[in-house]
């Protein structure tokens, strides 16, 4: 009888395992454990939109920037040493920002605005290209880096400024 009652005992358990799952082995693809605190969401985005065409009302010299796929130009500034005011629209609203700081050189250079409360800034680096003394302008290439809310977006873009 003893011997019946271990064989059942040992039926009994073997048909336990058998219909048990195995436990799942973890794995950099299927951890059951909690996302570390240092993996975060992507960062929000934002869009530069296009000035329209009654966005700028900058009079005088003017540097104006686009990216070469958008109808218009991106960033529109006063094309002065001091005082300068510059002109993007993000998320379809229209941003002025001021000229923060600038460092230039007769090959180009790289102007700093920000709009009031800093939540916006600009970085526009460029290099200065052919130069047009008849109609006193001069071409320009680079890089615009636009932060918003702490977000940043580099774009290449040519232009120039004119005055």
């Amino acid at each position: 009888m003893k011997s019946v009652r271990i064989a059942l005992t040992a039926v009994a358990l073997l048909s336990i395992v058998a219909c048990t799952k195995p436990a799942a082995t973890p794995d950099a693809a299927s951890s059951s454990e909690a996302a570390p605190a240092s993996v975060t969401a992507p960062a929000a985005t934002f869009v530069i939109n296009p000035l329209q065409a009654n966005d700028n009302d900058i009079m005088g010299c003017q540097t104006m920037l686009s990216d070469g796929k958008s109808p218009g130009e991106l960033f529109v500034e006063d094309g002065v040493e001091k005082g300068a005011r510059g002109l993007l629209r993000i998320n379809g609203y229209l941003v002025s920002v001021d000229l923060i700081s600038s460092t230039q050189t007769e090959k180009g250079g790289t102007r700093t605005f920000a709009d009031k409360d800093k939540t916006v800034t600009v970085v526009e680096t460029v290099t200065i290209g052919e130069q047009h003394p008849e109609s006193d302008s001069v071409d320009l290439s680079g890089n615009l880096t636009v932060t918003h809310k702490g977000v940043s977006q580099t774009i290449a873009v040519t232009g120039g400024t004119a005055c």
